[in-house]
């Protein structure tokens, strides 16, 4: 095949990737619920907004066609498309977590990121162009070896995100001050190297509890410049030794905090806790049931002391 035809090839193909560019990237997904201390609250329905419920912790947006936002500059990187505040905010414990429920997302990757900004006064009037945005929890490459169906692509939060049915969780700083706040929740797709898309998504908070930590931040137009290499990382053609920068200002550091107290992951499945709790019944029938059927003696006791006693309900050996 001659150098001529091969262009030619290439540039056809080319063409072709570009022309289907539109229908890859047109349609995410969006935040369809969040729950808090075991409370759900809807999501704003972007792809239906009609729907949307009249009050909502989740700040409403106008996408219709759950794209993302690239345009770091615009103040709907603050908390995408034409967002305005949520009409009512939930209440959290310092320490305590905030999960999100996507729609089913495809197979892209990238990091996931979240901030928390203080309001004022009601987040519900807050002006988003003002807010202070720290960050709180990120992940981004987990792995150079690949764990979805790309291949060579390396193991990304979005991956393991994915994985979990588009759930994550975020941890509330445990000595965060009391106050009023939203919640900056976002992955970035990095897909398309040099056009990232990132998918911010808020919802307003009252933190209770917790301590004197008011971390400094940034204004959200601020966040990026699109110049980061987190922003323009190649993904494809991982090699073993990769490493990958997080873009955004680093985790803030709270008074008294430490990575076990602040952070986020995926979270679990309503059928996980489920699961959790059958667990935990079983296992006060099963002591109850130990407790009906060994009457445990003095001897039994010492040799317990000694690292010989076997309980015949669980057979645990001390």
């Amino acid at each position: 095949m001659s150098l001529s035809t091969k262009s030619f090839i290439t540039s056809i193909s080319l063409l072709s990737l570009l022309s289907a560019l539109p229908s890859l990237v047109s349609a995410h997904g969006h935040v369809k619920g969040i729950t808090i201390n075991g409370q759900d609250f809807p999501g704003f329905p972007s792809d239906n907004p009609g729907a949307a419920p009249y009050s909502s912790v989740a700040w409403a947006v106008e996408v219709p066609d759950n794209s993302f936002v690239r345009d770091y500059s615009s103040p709907d990187i603050i908390c995408h498309k034409q967002a305005v505040p949520g009409t009512t905010s939930a209440t959290v414990e310092a320490g305590g977590s905030v999960d999100f429920q996507w729609t089913d997302w495809p197979t892209h990757q990238g990091p996931i990121v979240d901030y928390m900004a203080e309001c004022p006064g009601n987040c519900e009037d807050v002006d988003k162009t003002q807010l202070q945005w720290f960050k709180v929890a990120e992940q981004g490459l987990i792995s150079t070896t690949g764990c979805n169906v790309k291949g060579n692509s390396g193991c990304w939060a979005i991956d393991k995100f994915i994985q979990a049915g588009s759930r994550w969780s975020v941890k509330v700083p445990s000595d965060l001050k009391a106050g009023n706040y939203v919640m900056r929740h976002e992955p970035i797709n990095l897909d398309f190297p040099g056009q990232s898309q990132n998918y911010p998504a808020c919802v307003n908070l009252v933190v209770t509890g917790g301590g004197s930590s008011t971390p400094e931040g940034v204004v959200g137009t601020s966040l990026y410049t699109g110049q980061e290499e987190g922003l323009n990382f190649l993904i494809y053609d991982m090699k073993s030794d990769a490493t990958y920068p997080i873009p955004g200002p680093p985790v803030a550091t709270m008074s008294g905090g430490s990575s076990d107290t602040y952070g986020s992951d995926v979270a679990a499945s309503a059928d996980d806790v489920a699961s959790s709790a059958d667990d935990v019944a079983a296992s006060a029938d099963d002591v109850a049931a130990s407790a009906d059927d060994d009457d445990t003696s003095a001897d039994e006791v010492s040799e317990c002391s000694s690292g010989k006693l076997k309980l015949r309900a669980r057979k645990w050996v001390a």
